[in-house]
């Protein structure tokens, strides 16, 4: 069986694994269903990254994104497929494509009030 065979199933797997860790462990101010379904945004674009690597790469991390500027966690299956689809883009692409998939995150993390003070 060749691994591309393995795409749609994994992406289900996935999916919905984040949708019901994003559901059990619901915090914050937005509702439950929210961060289902931003869960569910982060893992969905793995579903075309043969065809579009960079492009389901990018979408995956502004949900990603957008979840933690809502204020919801993000998921193990979420993390899993964007990690995925990182390790995608560096395999095919030279080495700025990744980091600059990595950058934003790595902002969040050193300067953690900035999504705060912009939302309030």
């Amino acid at each position: 069986m060749r691994p591309a065979v393995l795409v749609g199933p994994v992406t289900a797997v996935l999916g919905v694994a984040a949708a019901l860790e994003s559901l059990g462990f619901a915090e914050g101010p937005s509702p439950p269903s929210l961060g289902a379904l931003v869960a569910a945004a982060v893992v969905a674009p793995l579903a075309v990254v043969r065809l579009w690597p960079v492009t389901a790469a990018v979408l995956s991390t502004v949900a990603c994104l957008s979840g933690l500027a809502m204020g919801t966690s993000p998921t193990v299956a979420g993390t899993a497929a964007l990690a995925l689809l990182v390790g995608t883009v560096g395999w095919d692409r030279p080495l700025p494509s990744p980091l600059l998939l990595v950058l934003p995150f790595a902002v969040y993390a050193v300067v953690p009030g900035v999504v705060e003070r912009a939302v309030a």
